[in-house]
């Protein structure tokens, strides 16, 4: 029964209703009947029932039709009236299985669908002997008539709605972005409609390209596998495997399509998406990427990228091994802590959570202590940056890492000759101030050369020095009072002063 209202409106089944009906009264039988005959799953089912008193059929009920004895079967056939007034008494109908029903006299016309092709039969069947009057085969003529011009009307809606179907079919087609073209499956082949995208990004029309092969002379490489393994398939053939090639349009120029098929209703449906700007921009990223990771590969300074989600270094410079020992495979395997060292890690992190929590890190130089294979450490200044795509979606961290340990050590050295700097120049301002200690005018005695210090009291010259300066003084005799004091000792040093000449 879920397919009587697809096989005819049900505003029509209520109107045959009525038909059936009033058949049944105006002959006087116990049934009437418009039957639907299923060719393909070999039944026949009661698709009306009159309803009258003694009915024993009832819509929805099915029989096998091919050799099954029925009336309806033999109408089918011969496409013509019967009349089976008694069944008992006939020798070709009297093992007919409606005599089980008690069923025993019949007439029936086939009802023909506009194509030519049998939709069913309409009948009269009652319990007893019953030959019909013309006037009984007139009526059910006249009701047959009436039911194939429903069955007309129904052919023209379905075919006006179609034609509206297909009227948005087109006005959907024409509106996508991509070329369409529906073409009759070989050997026929014709193309049958193209959509105006397809139109405006070709140049060609349907009439330009009348068949697949005038459509398949435009690409490079052409598809002649492709439409070869179509033509052998048929109507049963699958989705075909998308693929690409260059389309030349009718203006001369050249463009990269990618294009996908299936079969629908016997009928190819081929959609063209034009790739051309597509790939262009692709293999220009491929070669900015390829230039980009050969400066990166050939970079003294070793450049990173960073997954925030796992801490885990995504890409690695190969300069890496010079700065660490550890090769770029290792230290995408290494967490951030078998990287850095101790109080480094700590900083890294701590900015590597604020970032995870959504708040805003602003990524400055900072200078990192780095573990080596070796166990050393070594600094280095990593300026990082973050990495986004072209919709603002974070991706991770791009970082650079330099080498800083030799301006390590010359700050170092700087910072230990500015101590010794320091130093000195401490010593000296304190010398200075011993210095200007002596500056100035000095009382001194004339003839014994004692100086009066700042009490008033008179010293010895070498006292007052060594109490002022740090110079310390050692005593002797100079020449002249050597001869005026003692002057044979004199004597005898000049003497062999002038022998050891």
């Amino acid at each position: 029964m879920e397919f009587r209202e697809q096989l005819v409106p049900e505003a029509t089944l209520e109107d045959w209703q009525t038909i059936v009906d009033l058949v049944a009264r105006l002959s006087g039988v116990k049934a009437a009947l418009i039957m639907k005959a299923w060719f393909e799953a070999d039944q026949i089912e009661v698709l009306v029932a009159s309803r009258t008193a003694g009915n024993p059929y009832h819509p929805g009920e099915k029989e096998t039709l091919r050799s099954s004895g029925l009336y309806c079967e033999r109408v089918l056939q011969t496409r013509s009236m019967l009349i089976v007034p008694n069944a008992l008494t006939s020798p070709e109908w009297c093992r007919n299985p409606d005599i089980k029903l008690g069923m025993v006299s019949y007439l029936g016309l086939p009802i023909l669908q506009p194509d030519g092709q049998p939709f069913g039969t309409i009948c009269i069947l009652d319990d007893q002997e019953y030959v019909p009057s013309p006037d009984v085969v007139t009526l059910l003529e006249k009701m047959r008539d009436l039911l194939e011009g429903h069955l007309r009307l129904r052919d023209r809606l379905r075919l006006q709605q179609l034609l509206a179907d297909e009227a948005l079919l087109r006005k959907v087609l024409d509106s996508l972005p991509t070329s369409i073209l529906f073409a009759a499956l070989p050997p026929r082949s014709q193309v049958v409609y193209l959509n105006e995208h397809f139109r405006q990004a070709c140049g060609w029309s349907q009439e330009d390209l009348p068949t697949l092969k005038a459509w398949q002379a435009r690409m490079s490489p052409a598809p002649e596998a492709w439409l070869a393994e179509l033509e052998r398939l048929g109507s049963a053939a699958p989705p075909l495997d998308s693929f690409q090639h260059d389309f030349t349009c009718r203006d001369g120029s050249v463009r990269r399509k990618l294009t996908s098929a299936l079969v629908v209703d016997g009928m190819l449906v081929a959609s063209s998406m034009d790739t051309t700007e597509r790939d262009r921009s692709q293999a220009e990223l491929r070669a900015s990427e390829q230039r980009h990771r050969l400066l990166a590969d050939h970079a003294v300074d070793v450049i990173w990228t960073l997954d925030l989600q796992s801490r885990r270094m995504t890409y690695v410079s190969p300069s890496v091994q010079t700065l660490t020992g550890f090769s770029p495979e290792e230290c995408r395997q290494m967490g951030l802590e078998d990287l850095l060292a101790e109080e480094s890690l700590t900083l890294v992190q701590g900015a590597l959570d604020e970032l995870g929590a959504g708040h805003p890190v602003e990524f400055k130089s900072q200078e990192v202590l780095q573990r080596r294979r070796d166990g050393s450490h070594v600094w280095t200044e990593v300026t990082a940056t973050s990495l986004h795509d072209a919709e603002g979606r974070f991706l991770g961290i791009l970082g650079i890492s330099r080498d800083i340990s030799r301006r390590k050590e010359n700050q170092a050295h700087l910072l230990k000759a500015l101590e010794e700097n320091q130093l000195l120049v401490s010593q000296l301002r304190e010398a200075l101030e011993k210095v200007k200690t002596l500056s100035g005018m000095l009382p001194i005695c004339s003839h014994c050369k004692q100086i009066r210090d700042d009490e008033g009291y008179w010293q010895r010259l070498e006292r007052y020095i060594e109490a002022r300066t740090e110079a310390t003084f050692s005593h002797g005799l100079c020449p002249a009072c050597t001869w005026k004091l003692y002057p044979e000792m004199a004597a005898e040093l000049e003497a062999e002063m002038e022998t050891g000449a």
